[in-house]
């Protein structure tokens, strides 16, 4: 029986830890994923408790503390924190881990230690593993056996596509205008895209777009982008997600040369634009993308430059099917997945009918 005894069967509480979504992959999950998992768990008669990163989190922990029927944690990536401020947690027996970071072996920089240290405890106090790529199975299993952590089942639910965007027609071109929606963290290989960039032709007059704070951009990629690309780089800080399709619109190729994901949300946003998308030549970037983007080798600008120049010369794809590829990584299917579990988890299984109305 979940922890907190019938009472807890009768109404389970799930505490979903959205305490860590500030940016990028974060805050879509936020946005996209928690209130539709709210939905489908209500379905279910599961009540909701959301930590996240848009109030104080301490004013939400009290409210943990005196929730005693909490059957389960979904998203454990930062959890610890909560686990101390709330002892309570500690008996919770079920606890889902939601797309756990991607970890580069080969870097050994000290946020890369602090995201081992993060893994490696979410890892310990997780019971399912959900993770929105195939590809990502073997390298969590690996890292698991390197620290002796045993092997809790996992589960591969996609999502990050949305559904409900319209698609423009492209801008005009000149200029080639490249959009990249991530942040500067040394994995994005953002001075390298700029040196891609800096490589196409003249009469192109490309010109890149880079979702990261005006000062952010310049103390760390100002010097690269006017030696490499003649500073036609442009920094435009966090995008709201409300203004995110519009941002996608205004550009013809969304160029994601990340080195280490778990997925990779922004391919996903530039084929539902129909986008033309170029991408490192990844096994999880051809698991999201499949025959749908232009491969480029991660650490060659000139590999990138050529692939850019290449998608950027023939038309996109039909949208018919791509939209086809789409709707197998929806969010309301991930939402619907997880309500699944989590019901199963505390002893519901079906959809939970509406309580009668009581009598007058």
């Amino acid at each position: 029986m979940p922890w907190g005894g019938a009472a807890a069967a009768a109404v389970p509480t799930v505490a979903i830890n959205a305490s860590n979504a500030r940016m990028g992959g974060g805050l879509a999950y936020a946005e996209e994923l928690v209130p539709r998992l709210e939905v489908e768990l209500r379905e279910r008669g599961i009540e909701s408790l959301v930590l996240s990163a848009t109030g104080p989190l301490s004013a939400q922990l009290s409210g943990v503390t005196q929730c005693r029927n909490v059957a389960a944690v979904f998203n454990v990536a930062n959890v610890s924190l909560i686990l101390a401020r709330c002892p309570q947690l500690v008996a919770v027996r079920d606890r889902i881990l939601v797309e756990p970071p991607g970890i580069n072996p080969q870097l050994s920089t000290r946020r890369t230690e602090a995201r081992r240290w993060a893994l490696d405890a979410a890892l310990r106090q997780s019971d399912i593993w959900a993770v929105p790529t195939q590809a990502m199975c073997q390298p969590l299993i690996a890292f698991a056996n390197r620290h002796h952590i045993p092997v809790s089942p996992i589960e591969v639910i996609h999502h990050g596509a949305p559904v409900d965007w319209r698609v423009e027609p492209m801008p005009a071109r000149p200029p080639l205008r490249i959009l990249n929606t991530s942040y500067g963290a040394s994995q994005k290989n953002i001075p390298m895209l700029i040196r891609a960039v800096g490589r196409l032709p003249d009469e192109l007059l490309a010109s890149l777009t880079l979702t990261i704070s005006p000062e952010e951009g310049e103390a760390r990629f100002g010097d690269c982008a006017r030696r490499w690309a003649h500073g036609r780089v442009q920094f435009v800080g966090t995008i709201e997600r409300a203004q995110l399709p519009a941002l996608y619109a205004a550009h013809h190729v969304v160029a994601f040369p990340s080195l280490v994901e778990s997925l990779g949300i922004p391919l996903l946003e530039g084929m539902a634009s129909a986008r033309i998308v170029v991408t490192v030549d990844k096994d999880w970037a051809r698991e999201v993308c499949g025959p749908f983007a232009t491969y480029a080798r991660g650490d060659d600008p000139g590999s990138w430059a050529e692939a850019i120049l290449a998608a950027a010369s023939t038309t996109p794809p039909d949208q018919a099917p791509v939209a086809s590829w789409l709707s197998a990584w929806t969010w309301a299917a991930a939402a619907n997945r997880y309500a699944g579990i989590l019901a199963a988890m505390v002893g519901l299984s079906e959809p939970h009918p509406a309580p009668s109305p009581a009598p007058t």
